[in-house]
C-alpha cells in the first residue's frame, strides 16, 4: 500500500498522458485493495444498519410528516439513492412504507383501544380528519369509524 501510494503521488506530478493513465490504474488497484480487504460483508451490515436506524425512526415519529430528505439524511444517502436503497431492500418506497405502517398502527389502536379517532389520527401524523378519513379509506376500504364498529373484538 505504501508503495502504491508513492507511485500514485509521482504520477500526480508529471502531466503526460502515460503518468495520468498510469495515476488512474494505480488509483483503481487501491480501491481494489480495499475492496478485498473490507469485503462485502462489511457493506452489506452497514446497509443493513442503515436500514434498520430508519425503520427505527419510522415508528419513533409517526405522529409527524416525514420527508424521504430527512430520512435520507439521517443515514447520509442522497435522496435518490436513498428511495433505491429503501425500495430494493423493502419492495416498496418510503412514502408507501411510512402510510403503511401509519395504516396498521391506526387499525391496531381502533380495533383495540377506545381513544378517540381524533386521538388516534395525531398518533398517526394527521390534524384534519377529513384528510385522515379518506387517507385511511383509501388503505383499508373502510372509514375509520366503520371500521371501528365492525372490527372491535367484543368484550
Amino acid at each position: 500500500v505504501a508503495g502504491l501510494f508513492q507511485s500514485i503521488l509521482t504520477s500526480a506530478a508529471d502531466d503526460t498522458l502515460g503518468a495520468q493513465l498510469l495515476l488512474n490504474a494505480k488509483m483503481l488497484e487501491l480501491l481494489s485493495l480495499y475492496f478485498c480487504a473490507t469485503g462485502t460483508e462489511g457493506a452489506a451490515a452497514g446497509a443493513d444498519e442503515a436500514l434498520a436506524r430508519v425503520l427505527t425512526y419510522i415508528s419513533d415519529h409517526l405522529d409527524r410528516t416525514l420527508s424521504v430528505g430527512e430520512l435520507a439524511e439521517l443515514v447520509h444517502f442522497h435522496p435518490n439513492y436513498f428511495v433505491r436503497f429503501f425500495k430494493e431492500r423493502m419492495g416498496v418506497p418510503p412514502v408507501r412504507y411510512i402510510n403503511n405502517v401509519k395504516t396498521e398502527r391506526a387499525k391496531s389502536l381502533l380495533e383495540n383501544t377506545s381513544l378517540p379517532i381524533k386521538e388516534i389520527m395525531a398518533q398517526v401524523g394527521f390534524s384534519d380528519y377529513s384528510h385522515f378519513s379518506k387517507f385511511f379509506k383509501a388503505y383499508c376500504g373502510y372509514s375509520p369509524t366503520a371500521f371501528r364498529s365492525y372490527y372491535t373484538k367484543p368484550e
